[in-house]
């Protein structure tokens, strides 16, 4: 790859030994409105749950709203992540924000059965929606890059975890108009941190877009869909890889899980 232009080595990233490496604690500080655009798309179906039904009502939906939006009045990713502010927006965020859209089809189920007349009917499209009129985790997905890279929630996991992303150059030097698979371990409970490196990525792999496989059983799931989604996920069948390999989309797979 000598005679190849290399791309240059993004802000807050060193070379070291023909190694790459972009620390967490320098991306996502830039403001930027959407960090608050997440706590109502992702609590957005508890709030309504609470608010149209008579037990726990109108008082929890509130609850929920401010538990949603506190953790980021309390730390700004301009801000240094450490001191007694971070860890507690951090616990917040993880604890009570983070669990409400993995819980996404527990929520429906009470919502269809306090308001059976109105869930019922509002899953049912969501479901034609999402299973069969709108199907981009078997193409090439529905990137949104401003949110890989600056929401709350994905920048306070990167600096709690000091995620550090390390790329060989020869991977850099790789035209992207040629896929790569990039094999990553392990996998864990549920690789959490793969959505915290997809914004990373943006800047690591200039003009190369890198799709993740993903149990198919995440597209199935309100919410967790759209983060998926949103971070550069498609289907792990082999039909919806072999397809994005051939349109020249990279990949990269997590062995553990269903790819």
């Amino acid at each position: 790859h000598s005679g190849l232009a290399r791309p240059l080595a993004p802000r807050g990233s060193h070379v070291r030994a023909g190694m790459l490496t972009i620390d967490a604690s320098v991306h996502g500080s830039s403001g930027s409105l959407v960090r608050f655009i997440p706590p109502v798309l992702f609590l957005s179906l508890p709030i309504w749950v609470c608010a149209f039904s008579s037990w726990p009502g109108p008082p929890l939906a509130l609850a929920l709203a401010v538990v949603a939006v506190l953790p980021r009045l309390l730390w700004q990713p301009s801000q240094p992540a450490e001191g007694a502010r971070f860890l507690v927006a951090s616990a917040l965020y993880q604890n009570f924000v983070y669990p409400c859209f993995f819980g996404s089809p527990i929520l429906l189920a009470v919502a269809c059965w306090l308001r059976p007349l109105v869930w019922l009917p509002l899953t049912a499209l969501w479901l034609l929606f999402a299973r069969v009129l709108s199907r981009p985790d078997l193409r090439s997905g529905m990137p949104w890059e401003d949110f890989a890279k600056h929401d709350w929630g994905i920048v306070a996991l990167r600096r709690f975890l000091r995620l550090r992303l390390h790329v060989s150059e020869e991977l850099r030097s790789r035209p992207a108009s040629q896929p790569v698979v990039i094999g990553i371990h392990p996998h864990g409970i549920a690789s959490d941190y793969r959505v915290a490196y997809d914004g990373l990525l943006y800047d690591a792999l200039p003009g190369r877009p890198v799709f993740t496989l993903a149990a198919s059983v995440l597209f199935a799931l309100p919410l967790v869909r759209e983060l998926c989604l949103w971070t550069r996920c498609i289907d792990a069948s082999k039909r919806v890889a072999s397809a994005a390999l051939r349109r020249g989309l990279s990949l990269a797979v997590i062995p553990g899980g269903e790819a």
